[in-house]
Parts: structure tokens; sequence; C-alpha cells
């Protein structure tokens, strides 16, 4: 066998520590939580369902998007992560309902 030249393996995809994105851990902590900050779009739609007393159950939110169920989750779960307190209850009919939760301790 032959050996191997280690300094002529170097490739030009090595990256200095300053070209690399930053570990997901950090990236999360420069995230903004500001809950008094209303999206827009379609996530602000969402907000705004989820605003009122009875809140907005996923179908009520799935016919104000066209999104699929999954897709309402997950975007009830990166509201969640901006700082948006998100109950999950049942409303007046029974059915499961996500409202914002009252900031009142």
């Amino acid at each position: 066998m032959a050996a191997i030249d280690t300094a002529a393996t170097t490739t030009s995809h090595d990256l200095s520590p300053v070209d690399c994105p930053p570990p997901r851990a950090d990236r999360a902590a420069e995230v903004v939580r500001n809950p008094d900050t209303a999206p827009a779009g379609k996530l602000g739609v969402i907000v705004e369902r989820l605003s009122v007393s009875d809140g907005a159950t996923v179908a009520d939110l799935i016919a104000a998007t066209g999104w699929q169920a999954h897709t309402i989750r997950a975007a009830i779960s990166r509201l969640r992560r901006r700082g948006l307190a998100i109950a999950l209850g049942a409303d007046a009919e029974g059915r499961k309902a996500y409202r914002l939760a009252s900031s009142e301790g």
C-alpha cells in the first residue's frame, strides 16, 4: 500500500470556523421572542383565530389557511417557540380548540 500524503488531501470545501453557520442551539438563542408582534400572512390569520375567546379548532384553521392538519400543528408549534402562550382546551361544543392563553397568573 502507498502512504497517503495528508497535506495533499485538503480540499477546497474545508471551511474555517468563521465560514460555518453556528450550531442550532446558538441560532435558537438569537430568535426574537416578542409575543406582542403579530406575524403577517397566514400565521397572522392563525393568531387572529386563536385570539377569540372560543379559540379555533384545527378544522377551523384548515378552512382559514388552506393548509393540511400537520402544517397547522407545526405552525402552532413555531408560534409557541416565538413566545406565544397557546393552550389546547375544549370549545363550547366540546371540540378541542387552540387559543391564546391569558398572560394573567
